[in-house]
């Protein structure tokens, strides 16, 4: 990201400007995070669940009650591995039928599971780090039609990390490829062992790097889990995806703002005050206060 350009994500804040404004008389979350399971067929070092209950799964009944109380526009299927799921098929019929747009994070191992609902995606990611690190093949699916890739940067990824990565953009359909840095890990240690022009890709690339800023401590009101909640696999619902304590790589319950079983919760505003040591959407959090407070100092100097 070019230095002074607005995130993607304050971007699209502007789109649902007035539902911003109104927050506190109609809240109805705009989109919902599912961590469907804890389930998962890799054991990768940097992910967080490795000190996790790997059995937590949402009960179907108690999900399909949540988002039809919900009713959010859009909804994201994470996991573990989402495709592993008993229920995915349903799910998606469900979703589908009700006219929520569906957007799916896969490692894509399990993707034959779910191939005849593929086509009702709206989109789908795929995490190449196991095809990467160990070098093997990755097949394409042909739907749905916006599909793309995320690696994530570690301390253990391949020397030749930029070579692999442009072979593989080079092979396959998807429009791109995104790079992130494993959050847990400090950035200099991961720089140690390679080249000064790894994360320098041709403007032009389908492979993009997110620019690594570091968590900053926010304490103040937070709308994230208004606009964008995350229903983990335990059943309770949090703010966002990044309430995990970075040492050791468990989520803090006590972020939790209410449960799979109570889900107009999060249709009656509350002024939570959040106090989190990593907060990776201050910037959303402060754009927001910003704009509602509407406190612009010599707004006649532009």
């Amino acid at each position: 990201m070019i230095k002074g350009e607005l995130r993607s994500n304050i971007k699209k804040l502007w789109r649902h400007l007035s539902y911003i404004l109104n927050i506190e008389k109609e809240t109805r979350p705009i989109s919902l995070s599912l961590h469907l399971t804890n389930k998962c067929n890799l054991n990768c070092d940097f992910c967080y669940l490795r000190n996790m209950d790997r059995t937590h799964e949402l009960d179907y009944s108690k999900l399909r009650n949540f988002i039809s109380v919900i009713k959010p526009k859009s909804v994201q299927l994470t996991g573990g591995e989402p495709c592993l799921y008993l229920y995915i098929k349903d799910l998606i019929n469900f979703l589908g039928f009700n006219g929520i747009k569906i957007g799916m994070f896969t490692n894509g191992m399990y993707l034959r599971n779910i191939r005849n609902h593929l086509w009702m995606l709206d989109w789908l990611r795929v995490s190449i780090n196991s095809y990467i690190d160990n070098d093997e093949e990755f097949v394409d699916p042909s739907n749905p039609k916006k599909l793309g890739y995320c690696y994530i940067k570690h301390k253990n990824s391949p020397k030749d990390l930029k070579e692999r990565l442009i072979r593989f953009m080079d092979n396959h359909r998807g429009s791109y490829l995104k790079v992130e840095i494993d959050r847990f890990s400090h950035p200099q240690m991961l720089m140690t062992t390679d080249s000064p022009d790894l994360f320098m890709f041709h403007p032009k690339s389908k492979i993009t790097v997110q620019e690594f800023s570091t968590p900053k401590d926010y304490k103040g009101k937070c709308y994230t889990g208004y606009l964008k909640p995350y229903l983990d696999g335990d059943g309770l619902v949090y703010p966002c995806w990044c309430t995990v304590d970075p040492k050791i790589r468990i989520r803090d319950k006590s972020k939790a703002i209410t449960d799979i079983d109570h889900p107009s919760n999060l249709l009656i505003y509350q002024d939570i005050i959040m106090d989190c040591k990593r907060c990776v959407f201050q910037d959303r959090n402060e754009f927001i206060n910003y704009i509602k407070e509407k406190k612009v100092e010599d707004e006649d100097f532009l």
